[in-house]
């Protein structure tokens, strides 16, 4: 595989290597301001503008039931010029619908298919942006004849995720999905293709609500999940047909959008902020998890060769024991060491965090994470998952802010001293594109 890549000083820093721009809607926002309808960053406005001034195709991507047009339309009321494209996976679900795009689970289904929307469970996050998005993305297929909205899943034969980002599911949601499942009636979910639902869905956990704990209660109930990625059918659906996958370039926040990208065949400049890195320390729980829960089945003489292979080795073999075997349990024992003094650190800190909260008050101390690791590497730990979901690792690395795509490359911590060039020699030669 090739050279893990370094941070990037901004977007012009690989962007000339590209023939277009693809942006994740999540990637445009000021962080934790206004959802979708909120202002664009700093950042992603002069770099959309730059692009264009330079020729480049722009684009912006959403995995949501919205048709384009809404989201085109909350881009340019948060400040993207509108030359900027949009496309998402609830467009090519209608016109999958409709006729005018062929997706092959959708084009399967009985015609016209019997559709029990999950929207009747959903109170949106913020009232107002209600209006904003306008009518049931399916509601103007079923005046045209394209489908039929149905009232009960007994009635159904295709159960619609069409809730957005943030929206709150009451506690009918659970039961509605049992009974798909029981029915057999297919759950289609439009945030994640299915790899990328597989690879993000355990990181999500057990969060009720989510798309992606949603789907997983399908499964494990027998039920059918039918997926719709962002970037199924993108250029086509763009009108983009003379470019290829790796023309573009998806700028995104999300580990999910790796996967989609490697499924294509397009790189990406991943925006290493709290949402990937977050993700990142779901990811090395459960592989410790399941690395603990492993051990417990194991013999002592399998701990052993597992923890000290040399150790076991000496040990079984007279001839090397007498000369191996003191080094040897030093470094065990250096080891053994080592594990307490984190143990006890990180007691520490539960007991530090314990009393922080007491103090302040629960509600207003927040809490802080005691069970990882201080000296953990993100970039190992984003290569180490890369290798793993057996992905290609991001084209580079960018520093996530309140400005968009940084303006400069994070210094110290755990990073180290960042560069500011990409690595790009290992994905693609740095003439491979015209600028």
């Amino acid at each position: 595989m090739a050279a893990f890549p370094r941070f990037v000083a901004g977007l012009k820093d690989v962007a000339r290597l590209y023939r277009c721009v693809l942006f994740d809607v999540g990637a445009l926002r000021v962080h934790g301001d206004g959802g979708l309808w909120g202002p664009c960053s700093a950042g992603a406005l002069h770099s959309a503008s730059e692009l264009l001034a330079r020729d480049k195709r722009v684009g912006v991507l959403s995995g949501s039931p919205l048709r384009a047009k809404v989201i085109k339309a909350a881009t340019c009321e948060g400040g993207l010029p509108a030359e900027v494209a949009a496309w998402t996976s609830g467009e090519l679900i209608c016109r999958s619908l409709d006729g005018s795009l062929a997706h092959e689970a959708i084009s399967a289904l009985p015609r016209p298919p019997k559709v029990f929307e999950l929207g009747i469970f959903v109170k949106p996050q913020r009232w107002s942006d209600t209006a904003r998005r306008g009518a049931p993305p399916l509601e103007a297929l079923a005046r045209a004849g394209h489908l039929k909205r149905v009232e009960s899943i007994e009635d159904a034969n295709l159960c619609y995720w069409d809730a957005q980002e943030g929206d709150k599911l009451d506690h009918w949601l659970e039961a509605a999905v049992e009974l798909c499942a029981d029915l057999k009636v297919p759950l289609l979910q439009p945030k994640w293709g299915a790899a990328a639902l597989d690879a993000v869905a355990p990181l999500a956990g057990r969060t009720s609500g989510t798309v992606e704990a949603v789907s997983a209660n399908m499964r494990r109930f027998g039920g059918q999940v039918i997926s719709v990625g962002k970037l199924d059918k993108c250029f086509e659906g763009l009108g983009w047909d003379d470019l290829a996958p790796r023309d573009a370039l998806l700028v995104t926040s999300s580990l999910g959008d790796l996967v989609e990208a490697s499924q294509v065949g397009t790189d990406v400049l991943l925006l290493f902020g709290s949402r990937a890195q977050s993700e990142l320390t779901a990811w090395r729980q459960i592989r410790t998890q399941q690395r603990e829960e492993k051990r417990k089945n194991l013999s002592v003489s399998q701990r052993v060769s597992e923890d000290s292979p040399g150790l076991m080795a000496a040990a079984t073999n007279p001839f090397l024991s007498v000369f191996q075997l003191p080094s040897l349990l030093a470094e065990a024992t250096a080891k053994n060491l080592k594990h307490r003094e984190k143990q006890k650190e990180r007691q520490q800190k539960a007991a530090s965090a314990a009393a922080a909260r007491s103090a302040v008050g629960f509600e207003e101390a927040p809490e802080v994470p005691v069970d990882s690791d201080t000296d953990v590497d993100m970039t190992e730990l984003l290569g180490d998952w890369c290798q793993a979901m057996r992905v290609e690792k991001p084209i580079a690395l960018a520093e996530a802010s309140s400005a968009g795509v940084a303006a400069k490359a994070p210094r110290g911590g755990a990073f180290g001293t960042a560069s500011c060039r990409a690595e790009v020699g290992g994905t693609k030669a740095a003439g491979a594109r015209s600028s």
